[in-house]
């Protein structure tokens, strides 16, 4: 069979993707990517009643549980469950697998997520990873320990570590042209700040009366704009919606534009339109991946598809400045419930992984470079690729392009060249450059076993070869492919992951294959 090649570009890192019949070899079960639901695993969420650190066990009262097809029931009572640990369990803040915890600060009355080997119903379940926090705020999760008052992990961003696999979050290639294609199907009329209540404010918007949130007109279009110049005063405006139960998902798109933007150093402290599920009550039931900045940018376009979580009734909608100084402005905030994914198709000779085109929010087509400090545009010897840069140990840094996959494909082989200056990697399996390879159902769910992914542990002189290939499991529909840094304990880390313009025929390395 003639196995067409396609050709791309991205990080120190050179990529070719090709379908292929060959069955690759799979990825080390040593993944950081939290919370993911194995075969044979099972996922269980609740509240910690007890400890015994002397049989190393809790007891969970759990109120939800989910398969590894990733269905979930919710539970009317919650149900006590035994949870046993030991000395290769992952215990961690919810949201960075890389933030452990030590047993002793496992204490009751914290909220934990809890996967491992199904034993079946009544049986003590073996824990592989425990997530844990007993605060949430603002998409970010705390633990308060023995050590310190709190460890505080950011939610990611559809990166390792995310439960719900169903979010993505993006910029529009066409920029606002994309918000008029979407506002036939928008359920969301007051994104637009064009109608006034009786005090003079945008409609069903709230927010406090100050100079730092103004109600703007340019060129005759209305607008909000939200600045900080104290780092001790933060300002957002907020509004909610009320969901249709029959909505399972829903696609957020916002025309945003930033100035004078300073962050801190934590990773949610910057400008953000921040996304948060709640129940009837009020209460918190998850957070959507926000669309946010870390650096200044013209008016783009950013958008979102995020799975609604179960037991939600409202969503609300946060934008404003996190960080300790900044300006924010945004406008046309179009919600459109369940969407089609949006994903280039992977033609011949795979244009989009060239980088060459740049769509109009400064992005080449097809990818998402979501912080222009630390992933950037380059160009070298008349070729373009994307460089990713991490200057602080533990982070992962991963830039992402999701593509429709021929239905026809039953493998893909992915060749990869790679280059990596300063990358210094921790114990773990998983410290490493990486380009992760996804394939996603129709509804963007991830599906099928994880994957070999080609990888670096050392730097190299100049640019290196890898190749794995990943056979294209049922159902599949689109591949993901990130370019990552993970957990790496390094400074000035730089690799750049390039899809190669040629078609040249190394011999295979596996996945495993090390430098």
């Amino acid at each position: 069979m003639k196995i067409p090649m396609i050709h791309a570009l991205v990080m120190n890192f050179a990529l070719l993707v090709a379908v292929s019949s060959v069955v690759a070899e799979a990825q080390s079960a040593n993944s950081p990517r939290e919370l993911f639901v194995a075969a044979g695993e099972i996922r269980v969420d609740g509240k910690i009643r007890s400890v015994d650190l002397t049989q190393k066990q809790l007891v969970l009262d759990v109120s939800s549980f989910s398969l590894p097809d990733g269905k979930t029931s919710e539970l009317a009572v919650p149900k006590s469950k035994i949870i046993v640990l030991n000395e290769d369990t992952l215990l961690h803040v919810r949201g960075a697998v890389t933030h452990k915890v030590a047993m002793a600060d496992v204490k009751a009355g914290t909220s934990a997520i809890v996967i491992g080997q199904d034993a079946g119903s009544g049986q003590p379940l073996p824990a592989r990873e425990v997530a844990l926090w007993d605060k949430a705020e603002t998409g970010v999760f705390g633990l308060s320990t023995q050590n310190a008052d709190s460890i505080v992990a950011t939610k990611p961003n559809n990166q390792v570590g995310q439960k719900a696999d169903d979010n993505q979050a993006v910029e529009a290639n066409d920029g606002p042209d994309e918000i008029a294609q979407n506002k036939a199907s928008n359920v969301f009329a007051q994104g637009d700040f064009e109608l006034a209540n009786e005090q003079a404010k945008p409609q069903g918007w709230s927010y406090a009366a100050t100079q730092n949130i103004q109600w703007l007109t340019e060129n005759g279009n209305h607008y909000m704009h939200i600045s900080r110049d104290n780092p001790h005063e933060g300002h957002i405006i907020g509004n909610k919606l009320i969901l249709d139960p029959s909505w399972k998902k829903l696609k957020i798109l916002a025309r945003m534009r930033v100035q004078n933007l300073k962050v801190g150093t934590e990773e949610w402290q910057n400008a953000r339109l921040s996304l948060r599920y709640e129940d009837a009550t009020g209460k918190t039931v998850d957070y959507a991946p926000p669309l946010e900045f870390k650096t200044d940018s013209a008016w783009v376009t950013r958008k979102l598809i995020t799975a609604i979580p179960n037991g939600t009734h409202h969503l609300v909608i946060e934008p404003g400045v996190y960080g300790p100084a900044g300006e924010l402005d945004i406008d046309d905030i179009v919600i459109v419930p369940n969407p089609p994914l949006d994903a280039l198709p992977i033609e011949d000779g795979f244009p989009a992984g060239k980088f060459e085109k740049i769509g109009s929010n400064g992005d080449p087509v097809g990818w998402d470079l979501n912080d222009r400090k630390r992933i950037q545009w380059l160009e070298e010897d008349g070729n373009h690729f994307v460089r990713v840069t991490s200057e602080v140990a533990h982070n992962y840094v991963m830039a992402s392009g999701l593509f429709k996959l021929d239905p026809a494909w039953k493998a893909i082989k992915v060749r990869v060249r790679i280059r990596t200056t300063n990358l210094q990697v921790g114990p773990d399996p998983w410290d490493e450059a990486r380009l992760w390879i996804i394939f996603q159902d129709a509804n963007g769910k991830e599906i099928g076993p994880q994957q070999p992914s080609p990888n670096l542990k050392r730097d190299t002189d100049d640019w290196v070869l890898r190749e794995v290939e990943a056979i294209v499991p049922p159902g599949a529909v689109y591949l993901h492919l990130s370019p990552a840094l993970l957990a790496t304990r390094a400074w000035q880390i730089s690799m750049t992951f390039r899809f190669s313009k040629s078609n040249p025929t190394p011999q295979l390395h596996k996945a495993s294959s090390r430098l």
